[in-house]
């Protein structure tokens, strides 16, 4: 039996600082990894691989804040013997093609490379992993994937790419890396509530106490995190349908005065009764104690660049029920009606291969090309609604679903639940390289079209059928103002022009109810697609709305 493994730690301070302005899940995931992973080690000696002085300091300071006798081991490019004898490489990114090149210079079995998923949906994660195939990347490397649906991303792309090397180059075999599920865990206990954090809170930010406050922790972005306006629109309904005064909390930040207005204003104008608050989520004190001011916990996710949902996670250890959308990560600690609340999400299944053209060829930045996928991305408010309506005016629910959400998060995501999974999965690749060193050339690639409907179909619960009937929406009045208001289009690019957009008008003008087929019926058939991609922005906006038969 191999001992505990001990891997080299690839440390640079941008992959674990939180201490930051551009906060981001990926910093708060290797913060919290690598304090876990302090936490277990076996020691007396924790090994970094860094590429400056300063960021070996970072790591030093690190392993002692930790509070256990460990030493720091500063593991430089030229200590092979260190990198030989230590036998693993954590990397906290799925990126190991670019280190199995350099490890190929000291032969496959110097050590074993193990990575782990974060957003994969940039061209630079996403070419990373499909070089996977065609680097020197063995049998005993390893990216973790953190939910079910990023395995499923990455296997359809990485089966793109064999395909491609197969009708091209004739190639029979090809080499993929372990490619586990290990979810992001959390330190449960970081995130207790309390009565005093929630006096705290609800004084300083003028909220009163009988409000049912709905909170929403995480960057504050429409095109980069989740759009504010079905979460708006619903909380506008539930507070109508539960006779309760709803309030809603955005805790995080602002990139910029445009965001800003997106939610504070746009949002707002799409739930008038309905008073906003916001707390800076950068602030320390306000990442672990802010969820007590809260009663329910809603993020109703939409980009693709979410791929786990840490913000979940941390507000089930936090005891909150959460309300949040049937999207990748999120499914996987959330059980419908158990622990939690899932809502229906919504993707075209038609061709976005024309967006991923225009991210790839440099006409659309990134920000753009997730933009306007998560602009045609929406979930079904009426659920939302439901939902956040019957737990405002249910307790007892409330408490039931917190209960439930707490125990998941012991038995599943606290890292004392995770961490051994870590070790694990090293143990394995230990093994896997033992029995390799006791016991040896790729060939030039081209990058093939990736379509993201393809790559992400794994990521909404629900397709948008031909037989699904619309109508007018309840913002419907507002059509003309409405697309001029910041953060409503996102990129245009991806939208029908403004003579069929007009036509769509007229076509729900009559108020009478039409399928997807039946609209897509009355534009040419070059365009069905641009039609049906529009109709998906336009349910997400309130402008049209989708007759559900649940």
């Amino acid at each position: 039996m191999i001992e505990q493994p001990n891997p080299v730690i690839f440390y640079h301070p941008d992959g674990y600082r939180v201490n930051r302005k551009d906060l981001k899940g990926r910093h708060s995931a290797g913060e919290s990894f690598l304090s876990a992973f302090l936490a277990h080690a076996a020691g007396p000696d924790v090994y970094a691989l860094c590429a400056d002085l300063p960021s070996f300091d970072a790591f030093k300071a690190s392993v002692e804040e930790s509070g256990r006798p460990l030493n720091a081991r500063n593991v430089l490019r030229g200590d092979v013997a260190a990198l030989r004898r230590q036998g693993l490489l954590y990397l906290p990114q799925p990126g190991i093609a670019q280190e199995a090149r350099v490890r190929a210079f000291l032969g496959g079995t110097a050590y074993a490379l193990s990575g782990v998923t974060h957003t994969i949906s940039s061209r630079q994660v996403l070419e990373g992993i499909a070089e996977l195939l065609t680097a020197p990347v063995q049998p005993w490397d390893a990216v973790i994937c953190t939910s079910r649906a990023v395995q499923d991303a990455l296997g359809e792309l990485l089966g793109q790419v064999e395909n491609d090397l197969r009708a091209r180059l004739g190639a029979t075999r090809f080499q993929r890396p372990l490619m586990p599920i290990i979810p992001l865990g959390v330190h449960a206990d970081r995130y207790a509530q309390n009565g005093a954090d929630r006096a705290h809170w609800r004084k300083a930010l003028g909220i009163a106490e009988d409000a049912v406050v709905i909170l929403f922790f995480g960057r504050l972005s429409v095109h980069a995190k989740a759009s504010p306006f079905q979460l708006a629109q619903a909380a506008e309904l539930a507070a109508a349908r539960s006779k309760r005064p709803l309030a809603l909390l955005w805790c995080g930040w602002f990139n910029d005065d445009f965001q800003q207005r997106v939610f504070m204003n746009t949002a707002k104008s799409m739930a008038p009764s309905i008073p906003f608050y916001h707390a800076d989520g950068r602030d320390e004190k306000a990442r672990f104690s802010v969820w007590s001011a809260a009663d329910i916990f809603c993020s109703l996710s939409d980009n693709i660049q979410e791929s786990f949902g840490l913000t979940v996670i941390e507000a089930m250890a936090a005891g909150l029920p959460v309300v949040v959308s049937n999207w990748n990560g999120y499914r996987e600690a959330v059980e419908h009606g158990v622990n939690g609340l899932l809502i229906d999400s919504y993707m075209p299944a038609h061709p976005l291969s024309g967006a991923a053209y225009r991210y790839a060829g440099g006409s659309d930045t990134y920000d753009q090309y997730i933009g306007a996928l998560s602009q045609l991305t929406f979930v079904d408010v009426q659920q939302v609604a439901d939902a956040l309506a019957q737990l405002a005016g249910d307790q007892a629910m409330r408490a039931r679903l917190a209960d439930a959400a707490k125990r998941t998060i012991a038995e599943r995501f606290d890292w004392k639940a995770v961490m051994p999974r870590y070790m694990e999965l090293w143990r394995e690749q230990s093994e896997r390289l033992r029995r390799a060193r006791a016991e040896a050339a790729a060939a030039p690639s081209t990058w093939p079209a990736l379509d993201p409907a393809r790559i992400f179909s794994g990521f909404p619960s629900h397709r948008l059928a031909g037989a699904s009937r619309l109508a007018a929406g309840a913002l419907y009045g507002r059509w003309n103002d409405l697309i001029k208001q910041p953060g409503v289009v996102v990129n245009p690019a991806v939208l029908t022009g403004r003579e069929t957009f007009r036509a769509l008008r007229e076509l729900f003008a009559d108020g009478e109810t039409r399928t997807v087929d039946e609209i897509a019926g009355r534009f040419d058939k070059g365009d069905a697609a641009d039609v049906i991609r529009t109709l998906h922005w336009l349910i997400k906006i309130g402008l049209l709305r989708q007759i559900s038969d649940r």
